[in-house]
């Protein structure tokens, strides 16, 4: 049985700061069966959590409904609570900041100037709505027994830093990066105490059981990883270094050689 790519849009699954340069990837693949693929829907990738590789997230209809229609939404804010006086405010500021304005745009004269214009007026769109306007709820989520409101703040901070590479001018990007690197790594040694502290406190409340069974009963919860089922082609199974090159030639083709043909014309009068 064939196994399906799930990966959809163009949302990197790999993100990381290097020297001034941001590196992007889609390293990250989710794959599934024939069988699955109409149960498994909403594909997406998590804008951050703390780490270089973003968390991918999908939902699966374990039983199908009757009559029931799948949506499918992108919607990250509640706009029915939104301020659009300081929306408009903030945009109006972020557009100054970034020097984006009608006599730029007008003065642009090319495919690669339209498109990281364009870019940059949607990264300060998505940075003014975080700043202005409450977030969409989600009715299912994970509890986290260390995660706090200070953590939460923390990242929001980090991925709004992060944000700001992006429209971050030439001669401030190193700056910015810097930042956002002290930033990130503060988040992440906050995360990692808090984690620390919350194992150590939950080891330190074990009622009418010995320490260790309760913690042997939480391991124990936890399946071994079943292992990875190979790629499957045109009816052939592949091993690991064609499943390999297959992903690597299905994300990353090759751009073919065009011979460049020296220029031996001389321009201008002798």
């Amino acid at each position: 049985m064939g196994m399906h790519i799930l990966n959809e849009g163009d949302e990197p699954t790999f993100r990381t700061i290097r020297g001034d340069k941001t590196l992007k990837s889609h390293i990250d693949v989710t794959v599934s069966t024939e069988n699955m693929m109409d149960k498994i829907h909403s594909w997406s990738v998590d804008d951050f959590i703390g780490s270089d590789h973003g968390t991918i997230i999908f939902e699966v209809d374990l039983q199908k409904k009757v009559g029931q229609k799948c949506i499918r939404t992108t919607r990250k804010f509640n706009t029915k609570k939104a301020d659009w006086d300081k929306f408009t405010t903030k945009l109006a500021e972020l557009q100054i900041k970034f020097t984006i304005n009608e006599d730029k745009v007008r003065k642009i004269n090319n495919k690669s100037e339209l498109e990281e214009i364009a870019k940059k007026y949607n990264d300060i769109i998505v940075e003014a709505a975080e700043e202005t306007i409450p977030k969409l709820k989600r009715t299912e989520l994970l509890t986290l027994p260390w995660w706090t409101g200070e953590l939460e703040a923390l990242k929001k901070k980090v991925t709004t830093m992060r944000r700001r590479i992006r429209c971050a001018a030439p001669v401030r990007r190193g700056y910015v990066i810097a930042e956002y690197l002290k930033e990130k790594q503060n988040y992440e040694e906050q995360a990692q105490k808090a984690k620390i502290n919350s194992w150590k406190d939950f080891c330190g409340k074990q009622d009418r059981e010995s320490l260790w069974e309760g913690i042997y009963r939480v391991i124990g919860r936890t399946k071994k990883r079943p292992e990875d089922i190979p790629l499957m082609v045109s009816g052939r199974q592949l091993g690991p270094e064609e499943s390999a090159r297959y992903l690597t030639d299905t994300f990353y083709p090759r751009t073919p050689r065009r011979k460049i043909l020296p220029n031996t014309e001389i321009s201008g009068e002798g």
